[in-house]
């Protein structure tokens, strides 16, 4: 990211719904999260596949990617992207994986695949 995550966003301010198509008025992060459920909703609604990758593309009409980042999360990727490179399972076995954390690495290889399926009908 060029701008560090940061899309033009600074409390209170008005942007665009992706879903309505019209202004309003964004006072905090509340507002942003409560945009973001409504975009889901809505790609739900419309049974659309690629749900992490709409919500990213949507993102950017209303608020800043740095604000969505959870570090927590990206340590999960990273942890994730380590053991599928270096094949190096993150415990000695799968009975030995928090549940939480069998479900976010799910997660994450669902939303690869769904973005390695987009880049291949892209191309």
């Amino acid at each position: 990211m060029t701008n560090q995550g940061y899309n033009g966003f600074d409390f209170p301010y008005i942007a665009l719904s992706p879903v309505t198509g019209t202004q309003k008025e964004f006072k905090d992060m509340d507002d942003v999260y409560t945009e973001l459920e409504i975009c889901y909703e809505e790609l739900i609604n419309k049974n659309v596949g690629a749900l992490g990758e709409t919500l990213y593309i949507e993102h950017f009409y209303f608020c800043n990617t740095y604000d969505l980042i959870d570090t927590d999360i990206q340590d999960y990727i990273k942890k994730y992207n380590f053991s599928k490179k270096f094949n190096i399972p993150p415990y000695p076995s799968i009975q030995e994986i928090p549940a939480n954390e069998f479900d976010i690495y799910t997660e994450i290889a669902n939303e690869i695949d769904n973005i390695e399926q987009s880049n291949k009908r892209n191309d």
